[in-house]
């Protein structure tokens, strides 16, 4: 888990909406912070703009930073992805994938349980990277 700090540039803003009968929408934010490209995803608003001092952690991918929480310093705006319930899901999973075991189909489900449990955690470990010394 990484921590970046600085004014923030190149902001920009999309929006992801996925599924059928019930839909999940995600504000995305790139963004740069020393050199580096960011991604941030949301379920809330993302509020920053060009210049604003931020700190997000999160993990390098294939040059990506993918950030699990922002602090906007500037604003006085914390935002941040939902641990809980990506936790919740990932016991669920689990335990569905355990009883489900002798049919085969319970080692995929054990498979993403654990994965989401893993994220939920890195998720957890990065609002409290965030907020230390911001």
């Amino acid at each position: 888990m990484e921590r970046l700090e600085g004014k923030v540039s190149k902001v920009r803003f999309s929006t992801s909406v996925s599924g059928v009968d019930v839909t999940n929408t995600e504000q995305i934010a790139i963004f740069e912070i020393s050199g580096k490209t960011v991604e941030f995803r949301s379920g809330e608003s993302v509020i920053m703009e060009d210049g604003d001092r931020c700190v997000v952690a999160g993990e390098l991918e294939n040059g990506l930073f993918k950030a699990l929480a922002l602090n906007n310093c500037t604003k006085g705006i914390y935002s941040k992805n939902n641990a809980k319930g990506v936790q919740i899901l990932g016991t669920i999973f689990t335990i569905v994938g355990i009883i489900t075991i002798p049919v085969l189909i319970g080692i995929a489900f054990t498979y993403a349980g654990l994965k989401a449990i893993r994220k939920a955690k890195l998720i957890k470990d990065a609002h409290k990277i965030v907020m230390l010394n911001s």
